[in-house]
């Protein structure tokens, strides 16, 4: 019988450990098995007692010794499988937590990535900012030595700080969205509280540098956009501002269906002060004016420095009726008037460099344009201000001027043709026979029904107007060659060219300070253009060819050669009717249009009796003779 040796003074059982040993249990089973053979064993010496010869005391105190060591091999094993239960608990406990840690661990690895993801945004968009403000100043240092490129470079400098702006405030979002995320995650498991510590004191500063950026990025933004804005020298709005302004008032004044006025200022004789004193005395009083316009001003009503002494005034809200609102905006405007003709006390260095002051007078020219919402633009407005100002400057100074859209086209006519009959006086005579034989074709033309519907009654009578002014550029060449008998030099040639490119010049500039006469002007400015252009191409001066030249141009081509041909230039003589003919047939297809040419086949007779005087054409009979 085997006996399993345990002696009941031996040490207790190990109480339970705080470590996982999974192998427990298995040596549980083992000593269990052999326990079970050994009670068995037990029983069985007890049966055994009663048959044997052997002494009951012996067998009796065998049996009790091996039913106690049994039980205490029970309450040992019972004790070890409590052991065991426990480990075993633990270790699902742990494995639990472990699991638990494993998870809180990749989503802090995932709220890393998500800092890291947020710090390489702030870094491109960083960069991006850096960029932004290199190219701004690059150009700023470049470019900003006139007035026309500070304007344009700080137009650039306000869309750059825009951008700064908007990146910095994205820095920002991207910070605290980054914050969160991690505040997020360190609350669900409190980990290494030093690194979420230093963590969140890195992107709260990056959120506190954030913010400043943003701050002083505002602050750029109002300090370039006030440069953008306002005049540097006066404070007061400059052009681009007052554009603002006046656009505000041209649909207010459309909505409300009220009259405001432009008002464009020029101080009379500055340049006499500045070449006196210094640029420095006609910046005081450039200060001066604008304070005085200020003070005289109501509150609704805007002034800006244009440029240079010139000043520009938006006077609002006026009546309904446009004679009740010319007189309220007369009463405000010879207000203005009077109080810049006060005298200004300026500092200046006398002859020897001593500080001392003056009394200086000045008086202002000033045009005023009334204007309603549905019936202008702004760029006219002011056009119109600027032409009523050159009117009053030219009437003497210190006087107020209306813009008359009558009587300023009509000026501006008389000036124009007066220009273009300054340097030579055979031009008179050939502009007035020009526009009769502009006028023959034109309506040969219409009559023919070529080409379709672009030689209305109107656009006759537009081309015929303007003719005059095709050789207007020639103001600009000198007399020695307007003259000059014979043949001119190629360098004579060349500068004679560019009269066509000057008249274009010329009546361009009137067109922008006459937008009454837009119509009549753009016509003159292609005939101007276009009329030593050829058919072929090989005119000047822009080798214009066929239909790319205007419809106006190409009438006037024939015109012109039939007019210098039969009469006499100082470098040739007078051809006859018939030559002349000869020559533009000979030409057709070439230099001149061939549809042209045959209006002109059709009318020669009509040419030759205008050259002799015998025919004085009308628009306005021919215009009556068809009806």
């Amino acid at each position: 019988m085997t006996k399993l040796l345990l002696n009941p003074n031996q040490a207790p059982p190990p109480q339970p450990s705080e470590e996982v040993d999974i192998k427990d249990l298995e040596e549980v089973n083992h000593v269990l098995d052999i326990l079970s053979r050994q009670v068995a064993e037990a029983n069985e010496s007890l049966v055994a007692m009663d048959l044997s010869p052997w002494s009951t005391r012996h067998r009796a105190e065998f049996a009790e010794e091996q039913l106690h060591l049994s039980q205490l091999a029970m309450a040992a094993l019972s004790s070890l499988t409590e052991h065991s239960a426990e480990n075993l608990r633990v270790s699902d406990q742990a494995l639990q937590d472990l699991s638990s840690q494993v998870e809180v661990t990749e989503k802090i690895l995932h709220a890393s990535e998500l800092v890291q993801e947020a710090l390489r945004k702030i870094n491109v968009s960083s960069k991006a900012n850096l960029k932004v403000s290199n190219d701004a100043l690059k150009d700023l240092n470049e470019r900003a030595e006139h007035e026309e490129d500070k304007l344009r470079l700080s137009q650039l400098a306000v869309k750059a700080l825009k951008e700064l702006n908007q990146t910095s405030a994205e820095n920002l979002r991207v910070s605290e969205a980054a914050l969160k995320t991690l505040t997020d995650q360190f609350d669900l498991k409190k980990g290494d509280l030093q690194t979420s510590h230093l963590v969140k004191l890195a992107l709260n500063k990056l959120e506190e540098n954030t913010q400043e950026a943003i701050k002083a990025s505002g602050l750029s933004y109002q300090a370039v956009t006030k440069l953008a804005f306002y005049d540097p020298l006066t404070g007061l709005p400059n052009r681009r501002l007052l554009n603002e302004n006046i656009h505000r008032a041209l649909l207010s004044s459309k909505r409300l269906n009220n009259w405001d006025a432009v008002l464009f200022l020029d101080l009379d004789k500055f340049k006499l002060l500045n070449d006196r004193y210094g640029h420095a005395v006609g910046d005081q009083l450039l200060i001066a004016v604008a304070e005085r316009l200020k003070s005289t001003l109501r509150e609704m009503d805007t002034v800006a420095r244009f440029g240079g002494d010139e000043f520009t005034i938006l006077l609002n809200g006026f009546s309904t009726y446009k004679e009740q609102a010319k007189k309220e905006a007369e009463v405000i405007v010879e207000k203005i008037r009077l109080a810049l003709s006060e005298p200004y006390i300026l500092d200046i260095l006398d002859k020897n460099g001593s500080p001392a002051k003056i009394d200086y007078q000045c008086f202002a020219s000033i045009g005023v344009a009334m204007f309603s919402g549905d019936r202008a633009d702004e760029t006219l407005v002011l056009d119109y201000a600027d032409e009523a100002m050159y009117e009053a400057k030219h009437a003497g100074g210190n006087r107020v001027h209306f813009y008359d859209p009558i009587a300023s086209a009509q000026s501006t006519l008389r000036k124009l043709y007066g220009l273009a009959t300054a340097h030579d006086i055979e031009t008179a005579s050939h502009g007035m026979e020009m526009q009769q034989f502009v006028q023959v074709l034109a309506l040969r033309l219409q009559k023919m029904g070529l080409p379709p519907d672009a030689l209305t009654d109107q656009a006759i009578e537009l081309m015929v107007e303007a003719t005059p002014l095709h050789d207007i550029g020639k103001m600009k060449i000198p007399m020695s060659i307007l003259h000059k008998e014979g043949p001119l030099t190629p360098d004579e040639w060349a500068l004679m060219r560019t009269h066509t490119i000057e008249g274009e010049a010329i009546l361009s500039s009137a067109r922008k300070r006459n937008a009454s006469l837009d119509a009549l002007l753009d016509v003159a400015i292609a005939i101007a253009g276009d009329h030593h252009e050829r058919w072929d191409g090989g005119g000047y001066p822009r080798g214009l060819k066929g239909m790319d030249i205007s419809l106006a141009g190409r009438i006037v081509a024939v015109a012109d050669v039939y007019d210098a041909l039969v009469n006499v230039r100082p470098y040739k003589n007078a051809w006859t009717h018939q030559q002349a003919v000869e020559e533009i047939i000979n030409c057709k297809g070439s230099q001149f249009d061939p549809l042209v040419v045959e209006a002109f086949l059709l009318d020669n007779n009509l040419f030759e009796s205008i050259i002799k005087g015998d025919l004085v054409t009308s628009f306005s009979k021919k215009k009556d003779s068809k009806e």
